[in-house]
């Protein structure tokens, strides 16, 4: 019998920590009927777009289609910045709109924070239970018309976003491994356009 509670302490926390999240649907995306899933991913690229011709981007402010709290504002300008950080290594990132220059939009549509109290309980018996992540949802227009659009969202713990370090750490920090899904989020959206 004990043996069964010591094989049930260890193996269900790990499962749990390995959760993912699926991708929302918010709203943001107008329409959603182009999109069609990419492994676990929704995805819409036009065909004939080829995204490394293009020079120029402009980023619209990110909005907020989570719980409306101060932690998940605090991680729009979070989320701004790295998109702006990603976008910056590719294109030249402009401050509005015109002809020819690929318009962003983005939102963060679910923030999973992470429960320190609960991890650092269950690190005593065995490892952290529960990890963060983040959900977004981003859409590309190039002269007004939809280019690119994407729901995607990515755990954070041990097999989610980020580096070991964050990834641990990331257990007893609320806001870490939604940051790191965030950055992740923001990083592949450069790099799933730019792919031929």
């Amino acid at each position: 019998m004990q043996m069964k509670w010591f094989l049930f302490l260890l193996f269900v926390p790990l499962l749990v920590s390995c959760a993912t999240t699926k991708p929302t649907s918010s709203g943001f995306i107008s329409n959603t009927k182009q999109l069609s899933y990419e492994g676990k991913d929704l995805r819409y690229k036009k065909s004939g777009v080829n995204f490394q011709e293009i020079k120029k981007v402009y980023l619209s402010p990110v909005e907020l289609r989570a719980d409306d709290n101060p932690v998940n504002r605090e991680l729009i300008t979070y989320y701004q910045t790295a998109l702006k950080e990603a976008f910056s290594k590719h294109y030249q990132v402009v401050s509005k709109p015109s002809s020819g220059v690929l318009v962003v939009r983005a939102a963060i549509t679910k923030i999973n924070t992470v429960n320190v109290g609960l991890n650092v309980v269950t690190s005593i018996v065995a490892v952290p239970v529960d990890n963060g992540g983040a959900s977004a949802e981003a859409e590309m227009l190039l002269d007004k018309e939809r280019v690119y659009a994407e729901s995607r969202s990515v755990a954070g713990g041990l097999r989610g976003a980020g580096s070991f370090k964050s990834k641990t750490l990331g257990y007893i920090s609320k806001t870490s491994h939604a940051k790191s899904a965030l950055k992740t989020l923001a990083e592949d959206l450069v790099l799933t356009i730019r792919k031929k």
